[in-house]
């Protein structure tokens, strides 16, 4: 049974979106994941990335207090010093 959010609506519009194979294989894997449509997976990731308003400085603030919290935060510290490259910062 379709969810309300599923069900075409005199409100609601389709959108056509052309994707690489390896992406649309991504997203069909991500949404089976999760027991969703694909439809369904992907409009709840663009409205996500929507509400979120594309805050990329709150991600990088919302994952480094999920990895500040571990035990093993000196060793992820460690690795991204070898791995990362500041070159062209400012």
């Amino acid at each position: 049974m379709p969810t309300k959010a599923s069900t075409p609506t005199a409100e609601s519009q389709a959108l056509v979106v052309r994707l690489s194979r390896k992406t649309m294989t991504r997203v069909d894997r991500a949404a089976k994941a999760r027991g969703l449509k694909r439809s369904e997976f992907v409009r709840q990731v663009l409205e996500s990335s929507i509400d979120a308003g594309g805050d990329i400085a709150a991600e990088a603030r919302r994952q480094s207090l999920l990895v500040s919290r571990s035990k093993s935060e000196p060793e992820y510290a460690k690795f991204l010093a070898a791995v990362t490259s500041t070159e062209g910062w400012q």
